[in-house]
Parts: C-alpha cells; sequence; structure tokens
C-alpha cells in the first residue's frame, strides 16, 4: 500500500511478513519512515537525489528494490561508481545517467559502471593517443566524441601507424592533435599525413639536423616547417 495508507493501519502491517510501499517511489527520509514500521521485511522503489541516494543508511539499502537518481543528468565518475558499489547493478535502474567528467577521471569508471550509465560526457581535459585507446576500450560505443588529444611525436608517430589507434582519433578527436615536447620533420609529416585527422596545432616545436630542415623546402615537408612554432 501507500505509506501514507501503511502508517495508518499499524495491525495489518504489523501481522505482515513482508511490507510494499507502492504508489511510486520515495525518497531515503521516506524508507526511515517506511523501516521503522512494525511488521516484517519492507520493500520500496527509491528515487532520490544521488547525494542522498550515496549517504543512505544500510537498512534503505537493503529494503530498496529498484533505484534512480532524480539528479542523473551530470554525474561525476566517483559518485557513479559508489552507486553501483553501493546498490549493486540489480537494483540500479536508471536508463538516463549521463556520467560527466573530466578525461583524466573518465578513465576510472568502473565496468559496471560504463554498463548502467546510458552515455558518457567529457567536461574537460585531454588524452594522450593511448589513453584514448584505453577509453575506447573501457567504454565502448558510449565513448565521447569529443575528446582533445594532446601528446608526444613519438607516441603520436606510432598511434597513427596503428589501424585501431587510428581509427580511434578520427572516430572521436576533438579539433587538432597538439604535439607536446620537441619534434622532427619526418615525425610531424608522419602524422600530417594520416588519413582523417588533419594537420596537427602549429604549436609544435622542430628539433632536427639542419640537413633536414635545410632539405624541407617544398610540398608537406615545407608546411611543417611553416607551421612550426618555434625551430
Amino acid at each position: 500500500d501507500t505509506l501514507s495508507n501503511l502508517g495508518s493501519n499499524t495491525a495489518a502491517v504489523t501481522a505482515a511478513g513482508t511490507v510494499v510501499v507502492n504508489g511510486g517511489a520515495i525518497t531515503v527520509a521516506n524508507s526511515l519512515v517506511a523501516n521503522a514500521l512494525t511488521g516484517g521485511t519492507k520493500q520500496y522503489v527509491l528515487a532520490d537525489t544521488t547525494a542522498n541516494l550515496l549517504a543512505a543508511p544500510t537498512a534503505t539499502v537493503s529494503g530498496a528494490t529498484a533505484v534512480s537518481s532524480t539528479d542523473d543528468g551530470a554525474i561525476t565518475v566517483a559518485d557513479m561508481n559508489d552507486l553501483v558499489t553501493k546498490y549493486g547493478v540489480t537494483k540500479l535502474n536508471d536508463s538516463n545517467i549521463a556520467v560527466t567528467d573530466t578525461v583524466a577521471n573518465l578513465q576510472n569508471l568502473s565496468a559496471n559502471s560504463v554498463a548502467e550509465a546510458n552515455s558518457i560526457v567529457r567536461s574537460s581535459g585531454s588524452a594522450t593517443s593511448s589513453e584514448l585507446d584505453a577509453l575506447v576500450t573501457l567504454c565502448g560505443g558510449k565513448v565521447p566524441a569529443n575528446i582533445p588529444v594532446s601528446d608526444t611525436a613519438s607516441n603520436l608517430v606510432t598511434a597513427v601507424g596503428d589501424s585501431t589507434s587510428l581509427a580511434n582519433l578520427v572516430a572521436h578527436l576533438a579539433g587538432t592533435i597538439t604535439v607536446t615536447g620537441n619534434a622532427t620533420v619526418e615525425q610531424i609529416q608522419a602524422i600530417n599525413s594520416a588519413a582523417g585527422i588533419g594537420e596537427v596545432a602549429n604549436t609544435f616545436e622542430i628539433v632536427d639536423t639542419a640537413a633536414n630542415i635545410a632539405a624541407a623546402t617544398s610540398g608537406e615537408a615545407l608546411n611543417v616547417i611553416q607551421d612550426a612554432a618555434k625551430i
């Protein structure tokens, strides 16, 4: 019955082996009222803010048969992992959860959290090529499609030379790639020539032999020299 009706029918509730609260989901605060009733095992559907759900006592968790967050539009990785750990994947029944966090934090999602999330959103931050690969492996089709990538020239050359890593860059890169540290003319050429990702941001610094720099007089090699922030 509804929580109100249960509270006003003490004799029937006391005699019951199981007391089910219906009439819609109840809050954590109301679960405390339900659990304080006489009678047997309490059961109810729980819906409350993420903060309240995480602060709920053990008795509330035990009585809940299904759980959803009322502010599920932007849940952090830490809160999502904690919700899954606290209530389990069987009880956590919220099809609208959007996990929103930094790229660094998204890498800490548990496999169960990924499975329970409806969507995964990057709030800020960039990834290296290997971190992007790891995110795609972890999140599958839910990985954000707008991730800035910032990495060394050496790592990026390796990434664009690998079919899986290159596909991940093409599918999920936001904007242009930022090359950190120093690079040779040949390295920037290799990255720029990779299909589907465009030229790197013109913030890189070239450190190369005088002969290699002098030889970069035409085509893509010349573009590298012209785009370099510093040589």
